[in-house]
């Protein structure tokens, strides 16, 4: 039968295997909106109750945020397996940092609340020589015993008054859920089919409990930081800990503590997006300096106008390397600049250290090239500094006097940088997560695959359409078991490959030695995984323009309702 007004009596009293086309409006009955607005509401409800972001920089604006939300909401729908990932091993996090914490200060008053609320970038470290800029649990537990910084006083109540986390909403969009899965339930019992719209929700629905688990007792929507107040500068506490300035950092000067327990990086191609980092700024001004032609004035000036030297912007280090061996390091602190004085041709490279001011001997032609050091905080120059300069120029007014220079101008290149505004909501990833937590990843997302199953016989408008959903169910149950289970064997036997998470993180710690045949396994199921999703997610929205008549008819309540 076929129709786009579709009665619905007839629908209800049709042959099983007859179908209506077009939209079908409500008769009585429920009709294609019907359908549609009650899965859309669900699935809505899900997503903004269930995504958990960090707290965000300081200044962004609301659309900014919403899109940032909007963007993990399509996560949460395309890999809703993902999303449960990462909110268990957020959770796995906050409980190491509640037993850490406690074993340090022997007090309750860190939960994981207050855990939670660190790794979202709740609190922002400020010390004397730098802007604030967000710490992790890990940083804050590292401050604290070492004891640069107190336990934050802020209690589990402050912190919960902080955040917008709705529990009625939560509450609400959960009743939502189980009023579909009582639906289905009810529907199959009567031998009526569910829409492939309908099978999708209800796979949704049951993927994002996991996830309401983990995310409990994390704040939500928080919109503003707790300041934490350090005396000590972090120049001071980097080079108690082996890092000096020379050493650079990628996202925070913290990066030797945070990024030591990170086992997942982003992609080159993903690594700066939407991460709020502080600016790395290059100011370009010219200088004129005296100069001597040969070998003739003070070495410590003598330039060579056909030497040439270039200064690129320097590289920022992972967070277990030393600069010693780097070129073009300096510190990245926003209180300081390096400056460097290059000659006019640029075609080689040369280098700068922020604190040690020396010079760079040029293989070629011998001569020496300057390099000043500035100090945009105060402009005072240590003893040793002054001392030296008081040297160069006596030997600059020696000099002077018979062998006069003339003067040439030169490029001066300062680099600043600050620390990122916001710490990334994926900067916690799974590591080795605990048997038990694995098995409650699994199992949903096994539960997942299962309920796409049910579509099995579903009568799809074309028999092409029927087999593209069989052979899509199959995909998404064997690589979601191999995406969570094979990586989780082979963490546990030692395997270092460039493994990957839908393409978009890779292993921090790969091994390049390390044969990739098994990354092309893995980096293959990843692919074939997501075009399994994706054809689902067409195949829901086109299939509702065919569905079986007994689709549109509605569940006989009454026969659940005891009577004589």
């Amino acid at each position: 039968m076929s129709g786009g007004g579709g009665n619905s009596n007839v629908a209800e009293n049709a042959d099983p295997n007859s179908v209506v086309s077009g939209w079908v409006y409500d008769c009585g009955y429920r009709g294609t909106l019907d359908i549609v607005y009650g899965c859309v509401v669900v699935l809505v409800a899900a997503i903004w109750t269930v995504v958990h972001l960090n707290v965000p920089a300081g200044g962004e604006s609301d659309s900014r945020i919403f899109w940032r939300r909007a963007r993990w909401g399509l996560v949460s729908v395309t890999a809703p397996d993902f999303l449960t990932l990462v909110a268990a091993a957020q959770w796995d996090s906050a409980k190491k940092s509640v037993r850490q914490m406690k074993e340090l200060t022997n007090s309750q008053s860190w939960s994981i609340v207050h855990a939670f609320y660190a790794n979202g970038g709740g609190f922002v470290l400020e010390t004397p020589d730098l802007e604030a800029f967000p710490i992790n649990a890990t940083s804050v537990h590292y401050l604290v015993s070492r004891g640069y910084i107190p336990l934050p006083a802020i209690t589990r109540e402050e912190i919960w008054d902080k955040s917008k986390a709705d529990v009625f909403a939560k509450g609400l969009a959960l009743l939502q859920s189980a009023w579909i899965f009582i639906q289905a339930i009810a529907r199959t019992s009567q031998k009526l089919p569910l829409s492939p719209l309908e099978l999708f929700t209800l796979a949704f629905v049951i993927s994002t409990v996991m996830s309401y688990f983990f995310w409990w007792r994390k704040p939500q929507h928080v919109g503003t930081p707790t300041v934490l107040r350090c005396e000590t500068t972090m120049s001071r506490i980097r080079a108690d800990a082996g890092y000096p300035d020379d050493v650079l950092w990628t996202d925070t000067p913290m990066d030797f503590v945070e990024k030591s327990t990170q086992h997942w990086k982003r992609r080159s191609v993903f690594q700066n997006y939407d991460l709020e980092r502080g600016a790395r700024k290059m100011e370009v001004t010219e200088l004129e300096l005296p100069q001597w032609n040969g070998n003739q004035g003070p070495e410590s000036l003598r330039l060579d106008t056909a030497s040439s030297s270039i200064f690129e912007e320097p590289r920022p280090l992972w967070f277990g390397q030393r600069g010693t061996d780097e070129k073009a390091l300096i510190s990245p602190l926003s209180s300081r600049a390096s400056t460097l004085v290059v000659s006019p041709k640029t075609d080689g490279k040369e280098t700068t250290d922020d604190n040690k001011p020396e010079t760079a001997q040029n293989e070629k032609t011998g001569n020496i090239i300057t390099e000043i050091q500035v100090d945009t905080t105060n402009n005072k120059k240590t003893g040793a500094a002054e001392n030296e300069e008081d040297d160069a120029i006596t030997r600059i007014e020696e000099e002077t006097t018979t062998n006069p220079p003339h003067t040439t101008t030169h490029t001066v290149t300062t680099w600043t940088q600050t620390p990122a505004r916001r710490i990334p909501d994926d900067s916690i990833m799974a590591v080795r997560l605990p048997t038990k937590m694995v098995v409650l990843l699994l199992v949903p997302s096994l539960i997942h695959s299962s309920i796409h199953l049910a579509g099995w016989n579903h009568e799809f408008p074309t028999q092409a359409e029927q087999t593209m959903w069989r052979i899509a169910v199959v995909m998404l149950a064997a690589m979601s078991s191999i995406s969570v289970g094979a990586v989780r064997v082979m963490g546990l036997l030692g395997y270092q490959g460039r493994y990957n998470l839908l393409w978009a993180w890779v292993n921090a710690n790969a091994d390049p030695r390390r044969s990739k045949v098994w990354d092309v396994v893995l980096g293959t199921s990843t692919f074939l995984l997501i075009l399994a999703r994706l054809f689902l997610i067409i195949e829901v929205c086109v299939s509702l323009r065919q569905l079986p008549a007994k689709a549109y008819v509605e569940v006989d309540w009454t026969n659940y309702i005891p009577h004589i």
